[in-house]
């Protein structure tokens, strides 16, 4: 975890010297009623985007609905 406050978290995760990668995560003010904001990049050796941009549509999609999932799960579980 490289930075964190009570509405934003920025992650990095790094497999080797070349790969890495920094996901953000933004709570919006009315959260969990409103959907998480999920930025995901990365920056190979010489700062150019190492993630094709298909994968990373793909990847900030499937941790939209990851997140969905669990904001549905907490609501049902309150019911």
């Amino acid at each position: 975890v490289e930075a964190s406050t009570r509405t934003f978290i920025r992650i990095n995760i790094v497999h080797s010297r070349y790969r890495k990668i920094r996901a953000n995560l933004t709570f919006p003010e009315k959260y969990p009623s409103e959907q998480l904001v999920v930025e995901i990049t990365s920056q190979g050796e010489k700062g150019s985007l190492a993630i094709p941009v298909g994968l990373k549509k793909k990847l900030e999609i499937e941790s939209m609905q990851a997140c969905k999932a669990v904001m549905e799960r907490r609501e049902a579980a309150k019911d």
